[in-house]
C-alpha cells in the first residue's frame, strides 16, 4: 500500500475519513479517527466511531469541519492520534532531504509537504537538489518509477 496517499476523499461528505478533534479535550481523547455518516445543509457532519471492541457507534453530536482533518495520509493520522513511533518510521524516509536543504528550506516546511502527501523526490526536485538524485540513483536508492510515481495530489515530481 502507497504510504503517502490520503484516506478518501478530502470534501464533507458521507463515507469521508477524518481525525476529529474533541471539543472537550480530556486525556486521551483530544482526537479521534473517524467515517461520517450524515452530513447537513451547513457542511457540518456526525460522525461514527469503531471502540476498542471493534463496534461502531454512531455519535449525534454536529462537527464542524474547522475541527476535521479530512482524509489524512499515515503520517498525519499517526501524527495526529499521538502514535510516534509509527509517525517517526514514517517519517525516517524524509530525513536524507531534510538535511539535504538544512539551511535552505525549514523542516516543517518539508514536514507539512509530508503530511498532505508530497513525496521526497518531488520536493527535492522542486528545490533544485539535483545531485542528491544522482547520488540516490546511483545507489540504487532511489529508482526511476520513484520519480515518475505520483503524488496525493497527482503530480510526479517532474510537474513541481
Amino acid at each position: 500500500a502507497s504510504l503517502h496517499l490520503p484516506m478518501g476523499s478530502v470534501e464533507i461528505q458521507r463515507g469521508s475519513v477524518a481525525i476529529v478533534t474533541a471539543i472537550e479535550v480530556t486525556i486521551g481523547a483530544r482526537k479521534r479517527l473517524g467515517r461520517v455518516h450524515y452530513v447537513d445543509r451547513r457542511r457540518m457532519a456526525r460522525f461514527e466511531y469503531e471502540t476498542a471492541t471493534g463496534k461502531l457507534v454512531r455519535e449525534q453530536e454536529i462537527v464542524e469541519p474547522e475541527r476535521c482533518e479530512l482524509a489524512p495520509t499515515p503520517l498525519a493520522l499517526a501524527e495526529g492520534l499521538g502514535k510516534k513511533k509509527a509517525a517517526e518510521f514514517l517519517a525516517k524516509i524524509w530525513e536524507p532531504l531534510i538535511l539535504e536543504l538544512d539551511g535552505k528550506v525549514k523542516k516543517e516546511q518539508i514536514m507539512s509537504q509530508a503530511r498532505q502527501g508530497v513525496l521526497p523526490a518531488g520536493v527535492a526536485a522542486s528545490h533544485g537538489c539535483i545531485p542528491m538524485f544522482q547520488l540516490l540513483l546511483s545507489k540504487g536508492v532511489l529508482q526511476v518509477d520513484n520519480i515518475v510515481k505520483r503524488d496525493a495530489f497527482g503530480r510526479s515530481c517532474l510537474h513541481r
